[in-house]
């Protein structure tokens, strides 16, 4: 999906991956800011708790919760259905050998505005490719989602 038009009042232009941070809370329960590029080759993210946690909402027919990963030997936090299907498929891909719940939140700046997004999901393969997930509902992809999303593939294409 391509939007050619500002997003929320952010800049759709995807800014240089150089001038984007991540945030993570490190093993031993450090909360850690970097840019997004040294982090992608020196931290082991996946190990990295969530970096914040899906918030119960009343009304809603399902709440936040944990899958219990055979890949992993741990549980992962889940915050809709989406997530807790995709979750359960990559646990029984034998490709995936690491999985995590927003280990990172991806830290810019759009104009005078900055702007955070934590992907849902990081996803180790074998062979060592990481890819970022956001599980979409029944609703499909929304503007803003998407502009984020281009910002994301822009800083993991640059990350390798």
């Amino acid at each position: 999906m391509i939007l050619d038009s500002p997003v929320d009042g952010h800049d759709a232009a995807c800014p240089d991956p150089s001038y984007v941070d991540v945030r993570f809370v490190a093993p031993g329960g450090e909360r850690r800011q970097m840019p997004w590029l040294r982090a992608a080759h020196e931290q082991r993210l996946e190990g990295c708790v969530p970096v914040r946690m899906f918030p119960v909402r009343r009304g809603k027919r399902l709440a936040p919760g944990w899958w219990w990963s055979a890949t992993t030997g741990r549980l992962v936090h889940y915050g809709s259905a989406a997530q807790r299907d995709r979750l359960m498929l990559l646990d029984q891909d034998r490709r995936v050998v690491d999985l995590a719940c927003r280990p990172v939140e991806f830290v810019w700046r759009a104009g005078s505005s900055v702007v955070r997004h934590a992907p849902q999901l990081l996803v180790r393969r074998a062979g060592g490719r990481r890819e970022l997930v956001d599980c979409v509902g029944v609703g499909g992809l929304s503007r803003q989602l998407a502009s984020k999303a281009r910002v994301l593939d822009s800083c993991a294409s640059a990350a390798g």
